[in-house]
């Protein structure tokens, strides 16, 4: 926010507290010192540095695993359940009042949307930090149906996105981001959502140190979370088919005390049919290998799939290949004739221990049928090995087993308390 565009005023004018002690409040909101603080309209807004996933003190950040509480939150997601929550969201846009949402910095562009992100300072919410996605109205049309009609071929469907997002908010889905609303003026619309204050996964993935013991053991607590919240997803009935670094956001809460946790974002692609056909998603380079076959496909082991390029990204900083589009990709191809996951300088993953190379190698199988499963209930009568029997993570897989499904007695417990598990 730009002093001169508002109207300042004394913080003591205004406020009860005096200008420490507001700072000491934003502090703690979202885990920075401010530069200055001011008022608009008898809510403080704070001017500061950007707090992303290099600024973070702690390293390794701790991680906090949350599991379901209730048994409800569970309920599989039908595609009725779905298309009425597009409908509610785009039935229920307010109007975008700018002054409302004091611009801080961009965030990144929202390509397949044809817009970006920006992150402000809600007034509407008290003075909150929030995401805003920023999308033309010639792109989002009134409605899902309408957009349907006017871009049939897409593969991304921004209504899909906020009415799985507003779903996964009402069944308690905590690694998401919150709908907070969303707005719309004569050229735009606006959907807000709570922030994710740590970056993304992508920025997560360049840090030291490089592949090895180290960096593996800083991994771990991470992967398990991202592979519980992708599992979780699936037994809502919902396959994601966009899992990338990107996509992938990371985040605490420095007011409650809770450690890292990520978000999954961007649900423009998902599914709830378990089974497509023609159907490619993705980045080019996560595409499992059967997005591009005739057959129909397990939307499911193609998470598992782009998973598995996602860990790679993890490990040895860098993609393992440009794309999995048959013949246009010399890297991949020499994946499929040779089985070797080699760096993205064509290296053997120097580093890697034997237990993360097992689990890369199940995660990224050409034939889905041998693939590694997240330990879904849909799988169970197959008896498929899954991602938590790999000795790489090992305690974790072990506990997580014994909690799915979920003992009675935790459905007594606080919606909200986390589920510390050992790693």
């Amino acid at each position: 926010a730009r002093g001169a565009a508002m109207n300042w005023r004394s913080p003591l004018e205004a406020c009860r507290r005096s200008l420490a002690e507001q700072a000491a409040l934003v502090k703690c909101d979202i885990g920075c010192d401010p530069q200055s603080l001011g008022v608009q309209n008898n809510v403080t807004c704070a001017i500061m540095p950007w707090c992303g996933i290099d600024d973070m003190g702690e390293w390794p950040p701790p991680i906090d695993m949350r599991l379901p509480d209730w048994e409800d939150d569970m309920r599989p997601v039908s595609q009725e359940e779905l298309e009425e929550s597009m409908a509610t969201v785009s039935n229920s846009i307010r109007p975008w009042e700018p002054d409302s949402f004091i611009h801080v910095r961009h965030l990144q562009d929202a390509l397949g949307n044809h817009g970006f992100v920006e992150m402000r300072q809600s007034l509407l919410h008290g003075g909150r930090f929030v995401a805003v996605k920023s999308m033309p109205n010639r792109w989002v049309s009134v409605g899902h149906e309408e957009f349907r009609q006017r871009y049939p071929l897409s593969p991304e469907f921004p209504w899909v996105d906020l009415g799985i997002l507003r779903l996964l908010n009402q069944r308690r889905f905590p690694y998401t981001c919150d709908l907070l609303g969303v707005f719309g003026d004569s050229n735009s619309t606006f959907a807000v959502m709570s922030l994710a204050r740590c970056g993304d996964l992508l920025s997560w993935s360049a840090r030291p140190p490089a592949l090895g013991p180290e960096r593996e053991e800083i991994m771990k607590a991470i992967v398990a979370q991202i592979f519980l919240a992708v599992r979780w997803l699936h037994e809502l009935g919902i396959a994601h088919r966009d899992l990338s670094p990107e996509n992938i956001l990371m985040t605490d809460d420095t007011a409650e005390g809770v450690g890292m946790q990520i978000r999954l974002v961007d649900f423009g692609m998902a599914t709830t049919r378990r089974w497509c056909q023609r159907e490619v998603r993705g980045k080019e380079g996560f595409q499992a290998p059967e997005m591009h076959g005739q057959e129909p496909y397990d939307a499911l082991l193609t998470d598992a799939f782009q998973l598995g390029v996602l860990l790679f990204i993890m490990a040895a900083r860098g993609r393992p290949w440009a794309t999995t589009r048959p013949g246009a990709c010399a890297r991949f191809g020499q994946f499929v004739a040779s089985r070797r996951l080699m760096s993205s300088s064509g290296d053997p993953l120097a580093g890697c221990s034997a237990a993360l190379l097992t689990l890369l190698e199940g995660l990224l199988q050409l034939d889905p049928r041998q693939r590694l499963t997240l330990g879904e209930a849909f799988f169970a009568e197959e008896d498929r090995a899954s991602v938590w029997g790999v000795a790489w993570l090992g305690d974790v897989g072990e506990v997580v087993d014994q909690r799915w499904p979920w003992p009675g007695s935790i459905a007594s417990e606080a919606v909200t308390k986390a589920a510390h598990l050992p790693f």
